[in-house]
């Protein structure tokens, strides 16, 4: 009787690298934007530039990074909903018991 493992299908997840930002040159290219130089003066207008320029601007210092990840394991068909919750409350439990100083324990 031969099981056949099968593998979950990869999944993409994006993000952005805003860690690895340069602050002087982010700064520098806010400067020269019209949100700066030259601010509309009714609410509106000035919050579409608003967001405009930021979402510009990160799209330019920290670009989407798209990537897909694979997993390497097999999906375990046996470890269903009620085990993993099951698995939480052990885990509560043992971080409580942990938590409780033991003369507590031993009074009551």
């Amino acid at each position: 009787m031969g099981f056949q493992a099968l593998l979950p299908p990869p999944q993409s997840y994006t993000f952005r690298r805003l860690n690895s930002i340069d602050h002087t040159s982010f700064l520098d290219d806010l400067k020269q934007w019209s949100l700066i130089t030259n601010p509309p003066q009714l609410l509106n207008p000035l919050l579409d530039e608003y967001d405009t320029t930021l979402h510009s601007l990160v799209d330019k210092h920290a670009p989407v990074i798209t990537k897909r990840s694979t997993r390497h394991s097999p999906s375990q068909p046996w470890f269903t909903e009620s085990i993993r919750t099951a698995r939480r409350a052990c885990r509560q439990a043992e971080s409580t018991y942990r938590y409780i100083p033991l003369q507590t324990i031993l009074s009551s």
